[in-house]
């Protein structure tokens, strides 16, 4: 049919127009995204099988080449670090709905992004815009008409980690996560008895990003 048409025609686009080169980046992920997902969506398919089984090899590879060990991104840009982080765990549950299971090393440094980005957070749900300052979303069942609210992630990071101090940081409740997820996912995100963050300064080391941190001070320094 017409979607399926769509779908396979995108992927073949994607395939032969990867934006690959020996520095990659968070576009790259962005085309490995597109592939996972239309390999999901044509599954019963040779075709869909195979660009499926390329982006789950290729995200095992990039989350190991773009991240550091303290969940810093290569690319060091602060607002970036969310879209990537949104691209990494989308990745994790497409990938694991097509029964591949992401690996130990793949899930630490996923919950090592989801870490640092609770440190990056302020109050208000704002961040330090220092580096590129691409304040994106892959997935969005809500706007916002004022600034962009960067604590959408912690949610899925509270429910995919079992974190209830993340689940202070991602306020309410989204859409996104029954979307993604399914309805246990909202049993195992409620039932999470919401524990207050210890705040603390954090020093991530690998990443040259140091966080000083009170109720009422947050100080972010990036020592290039």
């Amino acid at each position: 049919n017409s979607l399926i048409e769509f779908i396979l025609y995108h992927a073949i686009y994607i395939e032969n127009n990867l934006e690959f080169s020996t520095n990659r980046n968070h576009k790259y992920l962005l085309d490995l995204l597109g592939l996972a997902s239309a390999g999901l969506l044509l599954n019963n398919s040779t075709y869909g099988k195979k660009i499926f089984g390329f982006a789950a090899e290729g995200f095992e590879e990039e989350i190991r080449r773009q991240v550091y060990r303290d969940g810093v991104t290569y690319e060091r840009s602060v607002p970036l670090h969310f879209l990537m982080l949104e691209c990494l765990y989308l990745a994790k549950i497409i990938l694991e709905k097509g029964r591949h299971e992401t690996s130990d090393g793949f899930n630490f440094l996923l919950q090592k992004m989801f870490e640092a980005a609770s440190v990056y957070l302020r109050n208000d749900d704002t961040v330090p815009l220092t580096g590129d300052s691409i304040p994106g979303r892959i997935l969005s069942f809500k706007s916002s008409v004022n600034r962009f609210n960067y604590s959408y992630v912690m949610p899925v990071g509270s429910y995919l980690f079992n974190n209830n101090e993340w689940k202070i940081n991602g306020k309410d409740f989204t859409a996104e996560l029954i979307f993604l997820s399914g309805l246990k996912s909202f049993n195992i995100y409620t039932n999470l008895s919401p524990e207050k963050e210890n705040i603390k300064s954090i020093a991530l080391n690998e990443g040259n990003h140091y966080i000083l941190r009170s109720e009422d001070i947050h100080l972010f320094i990036s020592a290039d």
